[in-house]
């Protein structure tokens, strides 16, 4: 049992076409419901349909699962359970569903007589899971003041995350950070990597014994180790962006979670994109005599003779490709802060 409100007190009936929310609980690879059980009240010879859907701005939203009525019908005075379609209805963790209970056809009031009660707590409730104090009163956004009694009844699947991700030159053993600080409910990285690492080992751990680690490239195909040599998984990296995705699947094989990493590296250029002379005394722009190129590496410029010193301020050239998306771009190498530039004081005379 998931959650149950059917130990509380009886405060009166429905026919109603309505939906009545609940909220799962904190385990991280969800859950599995078999079973969305209701009390039944004294008349139980009409029909009844229960879908299950999930829930937007605490109306219904998306049809989830169709369940199936009891076997043999339905029992008086009693909790009547519905069943889920074959191999369970999976569900998220920390998510609000709805349960609707209508007609055969899925329009209107039902049959049955179902118990409400007005109590607003939960007689059974597994971590975080949670029974709405109300009900929805269907087709429409109203709602009625009492819940339905109900009980929600499956299992907590197996736990899909990841504790760590870490990341190594294989040649040095030397770690390259993330660019963000892991969290098992965090699924996107970024990395960055100098030009002379072209390979870098990826460790991923389980935060749960038997979960298995699947690698995967950016159309989720299996991506292959590019060193089956060296130990654990290792990734080749192109100038650029390179992805890779860590699908983790728990013991049970219910729930998955998929990490993505993107890891950039940088390009190979050790050239300026740009080269500024400047009198610092009023800020004035000094032109090279030379037009600026990245490839030409010797300039001239003139100055005049009471300007006793210059600042020079170079741009290197940026380290990823241009092509690189720009928020993907961190850190991006960044111009000299004035008080790091050079001054280069200057003799007394104008030179060229």
């Amino acid at each position: 049992m998931l959650v149950s409100n059917t130990g509380q007190n009886n405060q009166g009936t429905t026919r109603d076409y309505l939906g009545q929310r609940f909220r799962t609980g904190t385990s991280p690879g969800g859950y599995t419901i078999d079973q969305i059980c209701i009390q039944v009240a004294g008349d139980n010879t009409g029909e009844a349909l229960l879908r299950l859907y999930s829930v937007s701005g605490g109306n219904p939203d998306s049809l989830l699962y169709t369940f199936a009525d009891p076997a043999g019908g339905f029992a008086a005075d009693s909790v009547n359970c519905f069943d889920a379609p074959a191999g369970g209805a999976v569900l998220k963790p920390e998510t609000a569903y709805m349960a609707v209970l209508s007609n055969d056809a899925g329009t209107g009031n039902t049959g049955i007589e179902y118990r409400l009660t007005n109590s607003n707590s939960e007689t059974v409730a597994a971590n975080g899971w949670s029974i709405a104090d109300d009900r929805n009163e269907l087709p429409g956004t109203g709602r009625g003041s009492r819940s339905v009694k109900i009980q929600v009844r499956g299992r907590a699947n197996a736990d899909p995350t990841l504790s760590a991700l870490a990341l190594e030159n294989p040649d040095d053993g030397s770690t390259i950070a993330l660019n963000e600080t892991f969290a098992a409910g965090t699924l996107t990285y970024t990395a960055d990597a100098a030009n002379p690492v072209d390979t870098i080992t990826v460790t991923p751990t389980a935060a749960a014994a038997g979960a298995s680690v699947a690698f995967l490239d950016e159309n989720d195909a299996p991506l292959a180790d590019a060193d089956d040599i060296e130990p654990g998984f290792q990734l080749a990296l192109a100038v650029g962006a390179n992805t890779v995705k860590v699908k983790v699947t728990g013991s049970d094989a219910v729930a998955s979670r998929t990490y993505t990493l993107t890891v950039l590296r940088a390009n190979a250029d050790t050239t300026l994109s740009a080269l500024a002379l400047e009198n610092p005394d009023d800020d004035s722009a000094i032109d090279l005599n030379e037009t600026f190129a990245a490839g030409t590496t010797s300039y001239t410029a003139d100055v005049a003779n009471a300007v006793d010193a210059i600042t020079v301020t170079p741009t290197p050239a940026p380290a990823w490709p241009s092509s690189t998306p720009a928020t993907w771009r961190s850190p991006t190498p960044t111009t000299p802060s004035p008080d790091s530039r050079w001054r280069w004081p200057q003799a007394p005379t104008s030179s060229r």
